[in-house]
């Protein structure tokens, strides 16, 4: 098991590969510090964002779901952080396997070429063990790095769309609150008007009505 993972089991391509490991090390730990960071801090990030929508209570609904897009793009932004990395680890770990494999196995023949005498299996099998152990690392590093890079979205994904329906539904409220008081004063002035017309209206049309009774 330790020769498998050797230096020299992985070929001319053992560094490059070694770094592309590092590197999704650095970035998985580095992310994973900050999703704990992230949930502890989860209900002060979503009371900045009410509050960001509080201050702008003035503005027309509009504006304020700009306003509320522009930051939930910095939040996504903020929490997507190293998923180019990730991908680009995706995308190159499995290529520099697969030329890894190339180089082992043009390197297994050439030997072969060069062998004297009866072809001996256990030569081509080393060779091609050293080929082949390029590829298991590159895709590796490669399935662990789209891994992370897919949950990190699903997370960011999810948490973010739940807070914005909230928000959302909060812009909403105040913009309903603001629509509601002129109608609520409209029905005030209609109700007024129908109690003058109550009020003034009917006692004339009665006095009139007496008064003609009265003359005829």
């Amino acid at each position: 098991m330790m020769a498998m993972f050797s230096i020299d089991t992985l070929g001319v391509l053992a560094w490059p590969l070694i770094c592309c490991a590092l590197l999704l090390f650095a970035v998985a730990g580095e992310r994973l510090c900050f999703a704990v960071w992230a949930v502890w801090h989860r209900q002060q990030t979503y009371s900045d964002a009410l509050n960001l929508l509080d201050s702008n209570r003035e503005c027309g609904k509009a504006l304020r779901d700009e306003v509320l897009a522009l930051h939930l793009q910095m939040l996504s932004t903020q929490w997507l952080r190293g998923q180019n990395v990730l991908r680009g680890l995706a995308t190159v770990s499995p290529l520099l396997g697969m030329l890894g494999t190339i180089i082992g196995v043009m390197a297994a023949f050439h030997r072969l070429s060069e062998h004297r005498g009866a072809v001996n299996p256990a030569l081509l099998a080393d060779g091609l063990w050293q080929a082949l152990t390029t590829t298991a690392v590159g895709l590796s590093i490669a399935l662990l790095a789209a891994v992370l890079a897919a949950l990190q979205n699903s997370v960011c994904r999810v948490v973010l769309q739940n807070w914005a329906a909230k928000l959302n539904q909060r812009s909403l409220d105040m913009a309903g609150a603001k629509v509601a008081a002129p109608t609520l004063r409209a029905a005030l002035a209609s109700a007024v008007a129908v109690l003058l017309v109550l009020v003034l209206v009917v006692p004339i049309t009665i006095f009139q009505r007496a008064q003609a009774r009265t003359t005829g």
